[in-house]
């Protein structure tokens, strides 16, 4: 499909697609009119997911350890974009939305965008291709909801990794309204600043850590700065 905006002037839009959060500045530091945010529930497979993506190996090889870090570093992007969305429009758009009806998700994408959908082939769009444009991420996806099955008893899984999780960061977040967000690289059950990460847990810090260097982007931050270079500590 191809979209126009819904203006008499010519206007171009640039997509950006970013994992890196925004960085902290009220909007004048990231440059972004709007945000759309694609993400995956529940919270286990989105972390799982993470997991996998950044192994080299694209395996499901990882511990409960790692699942808990993983879980927080998702938890810890969630809070720093509520913390955007306090002054730049923000759309959130789940993997179950897409499924369930990807007509109303291309919609709401064109509304928030404020552009009109032109289609390109006669009117007609070939709603086979169109979900079979996501079925890949579904196989995906319940292949690592099977692994999280069976990397142990997955009722030990919900209560040694999901509800404890999720109970302390919502305490030290204050329901993910607290700033700053605590660090991406500070998610261990015991962290040691000067204790590596494991190489995934580290991988998936700096894919949300911001990007100083970013087209349109900027850090005046010192929490940033950070951020960008592995500090957990940041003094």
């Amino acid at each position: 499909d191809v979209i126009k905006v819904h203006s008499t002037e010519k206007t171009d839009i640039t997509l950006i697609p970013t994992s890196h959060v925004p960085p902290y500045g009220y909007g004048k530091n990231h440059g972004w009119t709007k945000i759309i945010r694609f993400t995956s529930l529940p919270l286990g497979l989105a972390s799982a997911d993470a997991l996998r993506s950044a192994r080299h190996d694209n395996s499901y090889d990882f511990t409960l350890s790692d699942l808990k870090a993983a879980t927080r570093q998702i938890i810890r992007w969630h809070n720093r974009l509520s913390h955007v969305a306090a002054h730049t429009s923000l759309l959130t758009v789940t993997l179950d939305d897409l499924l369930d009806d990807p007509f109303d998700v291309e919609d709401r994408i064109c509304s928030f965008l404020s552009v009109e959908k032109v289609i390109s082939n006669g009117g007609h769009i070939d709603e086979e291709e169109l979900i079979g444009s996501v079925q890949p991420i579904v196989e995906l996806d319940n292949r690592v909801l099977t692994q999280i099955g069976h990397s142990s008893a997955l009722e030990k899984v919900i209560e040694e990794v999901f509800e404890p999780v999720m109970k302390e960061e919502f305490r030290k977040s204050n329901n993910l309204s607290a700033w700053p967000c605590q660090s991406f690289w500070s998610v261990e059950d015991d962290p040691h600043p000067e204790k590596n990460l494991p190489l995934p847990i580290q991988k998936i810090a700096k894919e949300m850590s911001p990007n100083c260097n970013a087209e349109y982007t900027k850090c005046t931050v010192e929490k940033d700065r950070c951020e960008e270079r592995g500090d957990a500590i940041c003094k």
